[in-house]
C-alpha cells in the first residue's frame, strides 16, 4: 500500500483560514501587533480594506492574509 504524502500547510496560513471572514479593528490590530489607533488610521486612509455598515468598521480575513 502506497502513502501519500501532502505537503503541509504552514502553521499561520492555517490559523488565518480558521479566522472570521470579517474582523473588528480590533482583532485586526492585534493580529498585526499594532495599536488599535494605527489600525484605523490605515483603514481610513485606504491601507486596508474595510467595509462599513453604519457606524461598525470591519476588515476581511483576506487583508491578514496580503499582510503576511
Amino acid at each position: 500500500m502506497e502513502a501519500t504524502h501532502e505537503t503541509p500547510q504552514p502553521v499561520v496560513d492555517t490559523a488565518v483560514r480558521q479566522l472570521p471572514e470579517w474582523l473588528t479593528v480590533a482583532e485586526y490590530a492585534r493580529l498585526m501587533r499594532i495599536s488599535l489607533s494605527a489600525a484605523y488610521r490605515a483603514a481610513h486612509r485606504g491601507d486596508v480594506p474595510i467595509r462599513k455598515v453604519g457606524r461598525i468598521v470591519r476588515i476581511p480575513r483576506s487583508a491578514v492574509q496580503a499582510a503576511q
